[in-house]
């Protein structure tokens, strides 16, 4: 099928894996079902699964934006010792014909005054409880020229309905009493479709199983075959007192006792015998 940037991202979205990366810390799921994380998104690419996917896929619905301002805001302080939270209720464009149902990127625009733009943090939370950091403090930015109008932009949302209480949280968290500021102007701008796509209609995005055994399979055969290399080496170097018999190759039992390990990988064998001198063929 022709697909379109959105088909991609969808695509992405749907077939990547956070198994690989699932010691990592920041791993949540959102109201979709979807696994998020700030610094690794939906995971890791699984060419396969999205190749396979895209095979009979079909194309997203078209895209509304719906954008959510505040009605006669009034500037709000924000200092070192007093954080700013608002809360405001979203109706996602509800009967109009650019309604929103199903998110795909959230963007908020801010326009905020601060003595000290690097030690503001913001952080974003849908109706259904995830939690996004927009933006993270900044040590060396000193810029005095705060935000004015400036986007950020998420797509932790990705699937979720955004009707309801969403909560905007902005912190200065360097302690520093001498910074002060304020909110001046904030909206919402919602990306995604009145209805649900057409891959997400038989429920919420399952994660395989088996991706994450063939993972765990993968790692503990390396850690296994490093392991077993490390102790050849130790028992042939440990035995060895002067620089010229460390030099020495591997005896044959020792390289067969490399070999001997399940489903070695040709790699560190090739490895192990070039720093003893050897060459496996």
């Amino acid at each position: 099928p022709e697909l379109s940037w959105r088909d991609m991202q969808h695509l992405v979205a749907w077939t990547s894996e956070y198994a690989p990366l699932a010691d990592n810390h920041g791993w949540a799921i959102n109201g979709a079902g979807f696994k998020v994380n700030s610094r690794f998104g939906f995971g890791l690419l699984n060419a396969a699964a999205l190749t396979e996917a895209a095979k009979n896929w079909v194309t997203v619905p078209k895209q509304s934006i719906c954008e959510i301002e505040p009605v006669k805001f009034q500037p709000q302080k924000i200092s070192a010792s007093r954080p700013l939270e608002i809360d405001f209720e979203v109706k996602g464009c509800e009967g109009e014909n650019n309604v929103v149902r199903f998110l795909e990127h959230v963007q908020l625009y801010v326009t905020i005054r601060y003595t000290r733009r690097g030690a503001l943090k913001i952080n974003i939370t849908s109706p259904h409880g995830t939690q996004t950091t927009l933006l993270s403090e900044r040590e060396q930015d000193s810029s005095t020229d705060g935000f004015k109008n400036w986007s950020f932009m998420s797509v932790h949302n990705w699937g979720e309905d955004p009707k309801g209480l969403w909560t905007i949280k902005i912190m200065d968290t360097t302690g520093n009493m001498k910074n002060h500021g304020s909110l001046e102007d904030f909206r919402l701008v919602l990306h995604g479709t009145a209805e649900a796509p057409h891959h997400m209609k038989a429920g919420p995005r399952v994660y395989d199983e088996n991706y994450n055994t063939v993972q765990n399979e993968r790692s503990e055969k390396r850690q296994s075959l490093k392991n077993a290399g490390q102790q050849v080496m130790f028992e042939s170097t440990k035995r060895a007192s002067t620089p010229q018999e460390y030099r020495q190759p591997l005896s044959e039992d020792q390289l067969d006792e490399i070999s001997a390990v399940p489903n070695t990988d040709s790699h560190w064998l090739r490895l192990l015998a070039r720093l003893n001198g050897n060459w496996l063929q």
